[in-house]
Formats: C-alpha cells, structure tokens, sequence
C-alpha cells in the first residue's frame, strides 16, 4: 500500500505538498525575520561578517584599482541540523483511497495532508526556537537527551558583550518611577549603528515587557493619542527613539512533559534592522531526495503491517551579519 499503490504517497508529491504549508505568521515572527536561502548538500562553510567600514579611495582614471576585501570575523564548518520525524497513517486513509467515488478519493488525501501538517507543525516550532535562540544569543544549539539518535549541538556565531547589555536596579523597565526607556533605546541604536553599519528600526518583546514600557512614567509624559491608539487597535507601538515599530510576540511552544515555553524571553528585548537574516536550507540527508526544501515519503512495514509517512528538513538559522544582532535583559 506504497506509493507504487496510491500516487498520492510518491515522494515527489508529498515532498510537493508539505513545501506549500505556509505557517501562521502571527505565531512565527522570526520567519519573517530570516529568509530560506538553498544550498546543495547539507555541509557549508558560513563566514561571519562585518561591513566594511572604512572610506574608498579616490584613485587617478589610469591606475590600477586598489583591491579591497570582506572582512571575516570567524569561519564556522557546519552541518545543517536534520529535522527527521515519522508516524503511521491511520488505517481509515486507505479504505477511503480503495473506495471508489471522487469524494472518498479527496477524503483520504485530504486526511494525508492533515496527517503532514501536524508534522509540520513540529518542524516549524523546532526552526522557530533556533531562530529565536540565534537573535538572543548569537548560538544555535540542542542538549543532548537519552534518545541515542538525538544529537547534542552547538553553533556559536559569536555575538558581541556590548550587543547584550543586562539593565540593573532602577534602570529596570520594571522600576516605573525609576527608568527610563526612551534613554535605554537611543543609546543601544547608536551602539548597534556604529558597529553593524545599518540603524535598527524594529525592536520585539513580551507582553510583560510592552506593559513595563507604557507604564513606565519617562513614557507616560510622551504617549499622544496616537500611540495609545495603536497600542489598543494592533497591539504595536509606533515611532519611539527612532524605531518604526516596538512588535509584542508571544509566541512559543510546549515541550514534552513542561509547560508552555516563549520563543522570546519575557524580559527581553531583540533589536532588527528590518534587513532579512539568512536561513540556510540544505538538500535532506535520504537518497530521494535532490533538491533543498522540506522532505516527505512514505514507506511500508510489513511486520507489523502499516504504512509510514516521514518529513524531514535540514536548515540552520544564520548569525553570520552577527554585527546586526541585539538583546537587551530589561527587566
């Protein structure tokens, strides 16, 4: 009962289908924040970069041009992390594709595509948290667990200590009477704009600290009608210390046997300059497998009998303009 039987299940079709899931944007910010990038294979060298940030030359028409090259910080080897899930199709899918008649014939692979979102949801929550931990810390990585085929890794980007300031005492978002906001993000978009070379226009927090920061009484006396209004129509706040927009995510996931988890942490802030970071996106490791993108193929056991559906990526989130990388611990 393969795809020999049902060309719904052929490799191309399915790997087809779970290409064209397009995830809640509301849910997963960072995927608007990193762009998918093809590679071939899943093996890459990534160097870290900085802008350029001295002056050309101006050279005489006749002489030769003066050679100039892209700084690299550091020279990372990677191997793309591989997402590799699977489960049984439920034995209903087929008695539907054996029944003759169109409307058993979309039932089944209706009920084949609802099988590979649920799969798909978990790989997506997986890319989220990498692209979250990237923005924060500069570092993708997983511990270890008891599971053999699990694998323990760490890719280090290298963001910079000044990139991470920790608000203390009284300047806490969470002291109202005390702090002072406004001060806070004007002094960061300088840092971030002498180092990296582009301004930061985006900032993302919590709920909790978008409550820190309206309350917070240095805010207070600035806050016009305008801001209030679009705080309670969008839940975003517009235009402060030279930001376009300060974003609320919540998003976050629930890992097994916890409870539930953000993707960004609640006293936090993450800087963006609105210019999309890359995320690489490699060919899965399987030999039906040729081009990059998410996977999917099915497979029959005989013993005991059913039929398997696998999907798989491998992608990594990149650091490598590790200079445009910002997190702030406000409260």
């Amino acid at each position: 009962m393969g795809a020999e039987t049902y060309p719904v299940l052929a490799h191309s079709v399915l790997s087809g289908l779970v290409r064209e899931f397009v995830p809640n944007p509301d849910a997963m910010k960072g995927k608007q924040i990193f762009k998918s990038k093809s590679v071939l294979g899943y093996t890459m060298g990534i160097d870290v970069i900085t802008n350029p940030r001295h002056l050309a030359r101006y050279r005489h028409p006749d002489a030769k041009s003066k050679q100039e090259k892209l700084k690299a910080i550091k020279h990372i080897d990677v191997t793309l992390p591989h997402i590799k899930m699977s489960k049984m199709l439920p034995e209903s899918i087929f008695k539907a594709l054996r029944t003759p008649g169109t409307d058993h014939q979309a039932y089944g692979k209706q009920a084949i595509v609802e099988e590979l979102e649920g799969l798909d949801i978990l790989a997506e929550n997986a890319m989220e948290k990498a692209r979250w931990d990237c923005l924060q810390t500069g570092i993708v990585s997983q511990t270890a667990s008891g599971d053999v085929d699990d694998v323990g890794f760490s890719i280090d980007f290298g963001i910079d200590g000044n990139h991470t300031p920790t608000l203390t005492g009284g300047n806490l978002w969470s002291a109202p009477t005390t702090c002072d906001p406004i001060t806070n993000i004007i002094a960061w978009r300088k840092t971030f704009a002498e180092n990296s070379g582009v301004e930061a226009k985006y900032a993302f927090c919590s709920t909790t600290v978008m409550g820190y920061l309206i309350a917070a009484d240095a805010m207070q006396s600035m806050m016009g009608d305008r801001m209030k209004d679009a705080i309670f129509t969008t839940g975003a706040l517009p235009g402060v210390a030279g930001l376009e927009k300060i974003i609320v995510y919540d998003g976050g996931y629930v890992p097994e046997g916890g409870s539930f988890t953000p993707y960004l942490g609640v006293d936090k802030v993450v800087l963006w300059s609105g210019n999309p970071h890359k995320e690489y996106v490699g060919v899965f490791n399987d030999r039906k497998a040729t081009a990059p993108g998410k996977f999917s193929k099915a497979w029959e056991d005989e013993d005991p009998s059913g039929t398997h559906i696998l999907l798989g990526v491998c992608a990594l989130p990149s650091g490598e303009r590790i200079k445009e990388f910002w997190c702030s611990d406000v409260a």
